[in-house]
């Protein structure tokens, strides 16, 4: 399977899908308008490579800000990698960073939503970003 690289513009974040090395991320700013579309190959990607993976897999949420229409979009990759969990015990962990405390309370909020994932939340120092570490 290929890797999914979408390069991050104003109003959408990295994604850095790789499918050789199992780390799946997702990083930046999401406020987009349309983000559906976005988002639709995103998950259409992320749902056949859950059908075809054979290895533990590890997730990161590196977010800088999201909308509340990204919201939704993160609870919908959540449960794919949920299904993963469940279905196959592939998902090694879960990761949420965040900076400040809106970003710790959205990642408190899926660890709560996903109590049976291994979802660890980790702060990073303000302006500390890195885009593309697993590309």
């Amino acid at each position: 399977m290929q890797n999914l690289i979408i390069y991050p513009q104003k109003d959408t974040p990295f994604v850095s899908f790789n499918a050789t090395n199992h780390t799946l991320e997702i990083s930046g700013e999401s406020y987009h308008e349309h983000h559906e579309e976005f988002y639709r190959r995103v998950l259409d990607w992320l749902q056949q490579y859950v059908e075809e993976v054979q290895n533990d897999v590890t997730f990161i949420f590196r977010m800088t800000y999201f909308n509340t229409r990204t919201r939704f979009a993160f609870l919908e990759i959540l449960q794919t990698l949920e299904r993963l969990h469940a279905n196959k015990g592939l998902l090694k962990q879960v990761i949420w960073y965040y900076d400040d405390d809106e970003l710790e309370e959205s990642g408190e909020f899926y660890q709560d939503q996903f109590i049976q994932l291994p979802f660890v939340l980790f702060e990073y120092p303000r302006g500390v970003h890195s885009f593309g570490l697993n590309s």
